[in-house]
């Protein structure tokens, strides 16, 4: 669930709704439809085609939207001063 920023209320934003509000370079976690889990950096976002560069590597992999099960956006924890 999403905490709105309208009210409070708590809503519930689709998959594809959420990949299209992300910035190019935002970390996530992502689980397929196969039980894979995939880390990595958004690249593009295009037609229902997310392409993200792979954590730990410098690979690209294209996954269809429909594949996804579940998205995770890591949060990011306070910066070290």
């Amino acid at each position: 669930m999403e905490n709105s920023k309208f009210g409070g209320a708590n809503i519930s934003l689709s998959i594809p709704m959420r990949l299209g509000a992300l910035n190019i370079g935002a970390r996530i976690d992502v689980t397929l439809a196969n039980g894979e889990r995939v880390q990595g950096l958004v690249d593009s976002f295009i037609n229902g085609d997310l392409v993200l560069t792979l954590v730990g590597a410098n690979d690209k992999k294209m996954i269809k939207v429909d594949e996804i099960t579940e998205l995770v956006i890591p949060q990011l924890g306070p910066k070290a001063r």
